[in-house]
């Protein structure tokens, strides 16, 4: 199952790194003229951020693995030595957020982004969006986000164009939330890629282009973003298309987040549409029972266990769906099954 892209508010953190368990193609590192050593070389190597502009780390790493105690020691080393270098600030925030230290990550985040962080002020929006560490304040964070974007930063722009998309804090604009997505999909950001195919493939803020999307949907998938092999598997699939292909990114998303209901549920299309239905329905299960409100996950499993010829407990499970469809098209396909002999 693939939904929007539009992120709820506590999610744009995750939008913000790009990525949880996978790691975007960073962009070239600043070139300085002499390179780091001591503390500064060592805040560089275990807090930099992939797709910062200013590291100095010749690849960056994620949040998760982060080893907060050696970079705690690093960066607050290195930031003693070099007060006003805004990367080392932001570095040992980060450090601080891995440890859990919210509050005094945001004072951090606060001072970098003072120096010009474009990273740090988009971690500070978002702290300040979600009132961790901080007091609530979505107008500021909401600033410091545009602040990020408008230099470019790609993290902030996928943000940007989710709280566009989504219309709570700002005006509701597809095409905005297509502008900023676009930006950060052509900077190498894999969210935006796959934010911006969302948009491509829908025909929402821009001309609908099902090559184009499925372009970036891949552009993406090289970078092992689990949503995007995920609407990918999605895409192919619906479109009757590569089914070994189809296949293989739905189980690789799978795999990546085996406790995600939506990619099991893709999983186990594939594999229903392939001829696969006992395979399917332990996947199928699994979704309906994590999302027990959700038509489609119930209408998936009915169509594997119809798949294995057990009649009886399929139109059970389609009964289920039916009572929770909340679209006419949803409520007719059901029927349709239920009544079939």
């Amino acid at each position: 199952m693939r939904a929007p892209f539009a992120l709820p508010l506590a999610a744009l953190a995750v939008a913000a790194t790009a990525a949880s368990a996978q790691t975007p193609v960073p962009p070239p590192a600043a070139a300085p003229a002499q390179a780091p050593t001591g503390p500064a070389a060592d805040c560089d190597r275990l807090a930099a951020h992939p797709l910062d502009p200013d590291r100095r780390a010749a690849a960056g790493v994620m949040m998760e693995a982060i080893d907060p105690a050696a970079a705690l020691a690093a960066c607050e080393a290195a930031t003693a030595a070099e007060p006003a270098a805004a990367r080392l600030w932001f570095q040992w925030a980060r450090a601080l957020e891995a440890a859990g230290r919210d509050a005094d990550a945001a004072e951090r985040y606060r001072r970098a982004a003072q120096f010009g962080s474009v990273a740090a002020m988009s971690n500070l929006g978002l702290m300040l969006m979600e009132g961790r560490g901080v007091a609530t304040d979505v107008p500021a964070g909401i600033e410091w986000i545009r602040r990020a974007a408008e230099r470019a930063y790609p993290p902030a722009q996928v943000s940007l164009g989710s709280l566009h998309e989504d219309g709570r804090f700002l005006q509701r604009s597809d095409a905005e939330a297509a502008r900023w997505y676009r930006s950060a999909a052509d900077a190498g950001d894999p969210s935006g890629q796959n934010a911006i195919a969302w948009m491509l493939e829908q025909g929402r803020g821009v001309a609908r282009d099902e090559a184009e999307a499925e372009r970036y949907y891949r552009l993406a998938a090289e970078q092992n973003y689990a949503e995007a092999l995920n609407n990918l598997a999605w895409f192919l699939n619906a479109r009757g298309r590569e089914p070994e292909e189809a296949r293989a990114f739905a189980t690789r998303a799978f795999e990546a987040q085996p406790d995600n209901p939506a990619f099991a549920d893709t999983l186990a299309a594939v594999l229903i549409d392939q001829g696969y239905p006992a395979e399917a329905l332990p996947l199928a299960q699994f979704a309906a029972e994590q999302e027990p409100g959700n038509a489609e996950y119930h209408e998936r499993r009915g169509d594997a266990l119809w798949g294995i010829e057990r009649g009886a407990d399929a139109r059970a499970a389609w009964q289920r769906a039916l009572e929770l469809a909340t679209s006419d098209t949803q409520r007719r396909r059901l029927q349709q099954k239920i009544e079939r002999q």
